[in-house]
């Protein structure tokens, strides 16, 4: 599926990752490195394969880590910006809480999986 190009991404990266206990205790588990690469990266990039170039990262535990490391995205040819949560809101909070960040459609990207998942969400605005 040919994705559009100016279509955006909020990345999910708000989860205080108790499963992975000591792992993330200094850091959150969007920067654990997989052969010295932090995780979010290799997203990033994925993403950049495609073309897309717009990024929401909706951050809670550790999100200034998370900004602090990333940035801007300058650096990986992408516009990142951030939606930072004060206390966990679950999915469904986070992407709200990025609403005025995001167009009527856009995908969603959980960052800790066996594969990333995409999921198409549109509120139906702009559709006939």
């Amino acid at each position: 599926m040919k994705m559009p190009k100016d279509i955006k991404i909020a990345i999910l990266a708000g989860g205080l990752a108790t499963r992975l206990g000591e792992l993330t205790r200094d850091e959150p588990k969007s920067l654990l490195k997989i052969h010295g690469k932090p995780f979010i990266v290799y997203q990033i990039e994925r993403i950049n394969k495609q073309g897309i170039t717009d990024i929401i990262i909706c951050a809670g535990h550790m999100g200034e880590t998370i900004e602090k490391y990333l940035g801007n995205g300058k650096r990986y040819g992408m516009n990142i910006r951030y939606s930072q949560e004060d206390t966990p809101l679950g999915t469904a909070g986070a992407l709200r809480k990025a609403g005025d960040l995001l167009d009527s459609v856009f995908i969603t990207m959980y960052l800790w999986t066996t594969e990333a998942y995409f999921h198409v969400f549109s509120t139906g605005a702009n559709q006939p």
